[in-house]
């Protein structure tokens, strides 16, 4: 059996806690009914800074006979200012060693947190801790310690596709024009979502390029305004010019 480090010991102990204080809430709160202790939830309401905050969750504990623990699955969503979905499992083998668990996600802004663990307890203490983080994060959280850079690819992407489709319309004219509202309108969904997400610190490299982007984002905000003004007054004339 592989030895433990400290870090493990001490993460091991934090999980068997959770889920121990877990399963003793939900066995204060509930009388079993043919060895099985189950329910759902939801509630919601006002909270920090008059936010909806939301509770939603099941839970499902199975006793033997004398009443201890064999098996329990807790799973509880909370949302409000962020969003976290955590899963806590409790399973006992026929060895009598028993597996403790947990699926966790959290995303409150910063970098997302996802990960699974466990941990065997049997008579000589904690074996096999492990800890498995989800790569599925790892591109969002890049993208949230790079948010110049994010910018800097989103300018150029969404011009360049208003460019093509406005030059394929009406030549260069079109061009400039839905190139300049094409990167607005990316920019726009950009903002939006680092105005939400803006929680990361930055890289070393995203300081670097931070003041040029951000110079090349205020002038490209400039030109779409002016090129919307420009297209207002152009289709006033038009109207005009048609009565």
């Amino acid at each position: 059996m592989k030895v433990m480090d400290y870090q493990s010991q001490a993460q091991a102990y934090q999980l068997v806690r959770r889920v121990d204080n877990k399963v003793e809430g939900i066995r204060r709160h509930a009388t079993p009914k043919d060895g099985v202790i189950e329910d759902k939830y939801y509630r919601s309401g006002c909270g920090r800074g008059f936010a909806t905050e939301t509770h939603k969750g099941a839970y499902r504990l199975e006793l033997d006979g004398t009443g201890r623990p064999v098996t329990m699955v807790d799973r509880h969503e909370h949302t409000e200012y962020g969003y976290k979905d955590e899963t806590l499992r409790l399973e006992t083998g026929a060895d009598g060693r028993k597996t403790y668990s947990s699926k966790l996600y959290f995303d409150g802004g910063g970098q997302i947190v996802s990960h699974k663990e466990s941990v065997q307890v049997g008579p000589g203490g904690f074996e096999n801790y492990q800890l498995k983080n989800d790569l599925k994060v790892a591109l969002p959280n890049w993208i949230r310690r790079n948010r110049s850079t994010e910018t800097l690819l989103g300018l150029v992407a969404g011009g360049a596709v208003g460019a093509l489709a406005g030059n394929a319309v009406l030549g260069l004219p079109g061009a400039l024009v839905a190139g300049v509202l094409g990167a607005n309108a990316v920019d726009g969904v950009i903002r939006q979502e680092q105005r939400m997400n803006h929680r990361s610190n930055p890289s070393d490299f995203d300081r670097a390029i931070y003041r040029p982007v951000d110079a090349l984002r205020t002038g490209v905000n400039v030109a779409g305004a002016v090129t919307g003004v420009g297209l207002i007054f152009a289709f006033s004339a038009a109207v005009t010019g048609i009565l």
